[in-house]
């Protein structure tokens, strides 16, 4: 949460999965004034690239909340060299399976086509990220009571669908999860800004909410907690989750001339 320096809690419902990727283009270095066109000019295909998937954005459903925010971590070596090495970094975040497998095909054919438009040799590699969190209505339901007998009514608000993304979110798709996010902080998350403004607020009252959510599952021979596990229904099995991992784990043109 941001800017909520009053005890206050969220109710998650679901959150984005990411796909995280490093981009590598490749060309040839040549005097940047004098001799240009001997060159492969690296840059320009990082460029190119990013206005590729720049230009996919309008074909991104927006009940998928896609998000693709890349940053150049190495533009080159001198200005006066044509840049023959440039590498990007991102993550392609979506809230489905389904979407970060779609949209990840899409991002690689466009940062692909960025070195082919110069002549440069393209790079990607990626790495699973978090799946998608997919909160349980009826473990939520529990923590939610426990909130209200804390807090004020207007204190506890729904808090649908975040563009984040958890480690929660692998956990989820197998087995009954939830993830509120607590009040007791100011500014914006991943800023300089960021601030425990009440440390009852933010470290305290989550342990006792989560504390009596516990007592709520395990009370009367844990009856909430079995119906819970015995209704539940996983979206992967195991073999299914690691299958998916495995071919999220992916390295194309490296073997390449």
């Amino acid at each position: 949460m941001k800017n909520s320096p009053e005890p206050t809690v969220l109710i998650g419902e679901s959150s984005n999965g990411f796909l995280a990727k490093t981009i590598q283009y490749l060309g040839k270095a040549a005097h940047a004034a004098e001799a240009p066109e001997q060159g492969v000019n690296a840059l320009n295909a990082a460029i190119i690239g990013l206005m590729g998937v720049n230009a996919l954005r309008e074909t991104f459903k927006d009940e998928d909340y896609v998000r693709f925010h890349p940053i150049i971590t190495k533009g080159g070596d001198v200005v006066n060299s044509i840049p023959d090495d440039v590498r990007i970094e991102s993550y392609v975040r979506a809230k489905t399976i389904e979407a970060m497998v779609e949209t990840n095909k899409k991002v690689d054919r466009a940062l692909e086509a960025g070195g082919d438009a110069v002549g440069a040799k393209t790079i990607i590699k990626t790495i699973p990220g978090y799946l998608p969190l997919e909160c349980s209505s009826v473990l939520g339901g529990i923590y939610k009571d426990n909130c209200s007998a804390l807090l004020p009514a207007g204190n506890v608000l729904e808090g649908g669908h975040f563009f984040a993304s958890t480690d929660m979110g692998d956990v989820s798709q197998l087995i009954p999860s939830i993830h509120p996010y607590i009040g007791g902080v100011s500014g914006s998350l991943h800023a300089k800004d960021f601030n425990v403004e009440d440390y009852y607020a933010a470290c305290v009252l989550p342990a006792k909410l989560f504390a009596m959510t516990i007592i709520d599952l395990l009370v009367n021979s844990a009856e909430k907690g079995n119906d819970i596990v015995k209704n539940f229904k996983p979206k992967l099995s195991k073999s299914e989750y690691l299958k998916i991992l495995n071919e999220f784990n992916k390295v194309t043109g490296e073997s390449e001339k």
